[in-house]
C-alpha cells in the first residue's frame, strides 16, 4: 500500500471540506466511489478536471447525508477516463455545489494497485486503507 501513497494525493486548494472522499476496489475488480459526508448532503461521485470542470458525475441513488458508495464500472474503464484527465480528481458533489468532500487525486496508475474491499482516502498528507466501516466512522473536522 505504500505505493499507493505516493502516487494519491490530497490537496487543500479547496474551501473546508465537508467529509471524506475515497476509492474501493471490491473483490470482483469493480471501482466504487466512496463518501462520507459530515454537513449536508452529495448527489454525486464526480471526476473534475484541474480547472474543477465537470468530466463525469456518477449518481447516487437518493442524496447522501452520511457514508455510501457508488458504482464506477470496472477498472479498465476507469482507469482510461482517468488518464484522459491527468489532473483530475474526485469528489461528493451536489445540484449547483462541487467539491463538498475532500479532494482526491487519482492518477490512472494508481487504481490497479487498490487492495480489495479496502477504502483508501487521504488523512491530511498520508493515505490510509480502512474496511468501508470505518471509513464511514471517520470524525469530522471539530468531532
Amino acid at each position: 500500500m505504500a505505493g499507493v501513497a505516493a502516487i494519491l494525493v490530497l490537496t487543500g486548494c479547496q474551501s473546508s471540506p465537508q467529509g471524506h472522499t475515497g476509492l474501493m476496489l471490491s473483490g470482483d475488480g469493480t471501482l466504487y466511489g466512496v463518501v462520507q459526508v459530515c454537513e449536508g448532503s452529495v448527489t454525486s461521485f464526480d471526476l473534475r478536471s484541474g480547472d474543477g470542470r465537470l468530466i463525469e458525475g456518477f449518481a447516487f441513488a437518493e442524496p447522501v447525508t452520511d457514508a455510501a458508495s457508488v458504482r464506477l464500472g470496472a477498472v479498465p474503464d476507469v482507469s482510461d477516463v482517468i488518464a484522459q484527465v491527468p489532473a483530475g480528481y474526485f469528489s461528493g458533489g451536489a445540484e449547483g455545489q462541487s467539491d463538498i468532500t475532500a479532494r482526491l487525486h487519482t492518477p490512472a496508475a494508481a487504481i490497479g494497485q487498490l487492495a480489495g474491499n479496502q477504502v483508501v482516502y487521504a488523512d491530511g498528507d498520508a493515505l490510509t486503507s480502512v474496511s468501508f466501516d470505518e471509513f464511514a466512522a471517520l470524525p469530522c473536522a471539530g468531532d
